[in-house]
């Protein structure tokens, strides 16, 4: 019997960093395998004005978050698969 495998699980990274979203200046806030924990983070750290929007109120909870990156200032999100390699 051939054993399947699990799809990956996608991880979800939250980073506060500089307006031109530059990797030296990435500090890390959260991960997680939730989307909507991301979410919840964002909206918490746009209310406290740690971060900066530029898109429509309803939009976080619509868009991908691969969408949301050019909406923020001061924060950015990654998307990586569970165990992947990236080098």
């Amino acid at each position: 019997m051939q054993k399947q495998s699990m799809p990956a699980a996608i991880i979800y990274i939250l980073y506060f960093c500089n307006e031109w979203k530059e990797w030296s200046s990435m500090r890390l806030v959260m991960a997680t395998t939730e989307p909507d924990k991301i979410r919840k983070a964002l909206q918490k750290l746009i209310r406290r004005r740690d971060v900066e929007y530029g898109g429509q109120p309803g939009d976080i909870a619509d868009l991908e978050l691969s969408s949301l990156n050019s909406c923020l200032s001061h924060a950015y999100i990654s998307t990586h698969d569970d165990g992947a390699l990236e080098i």
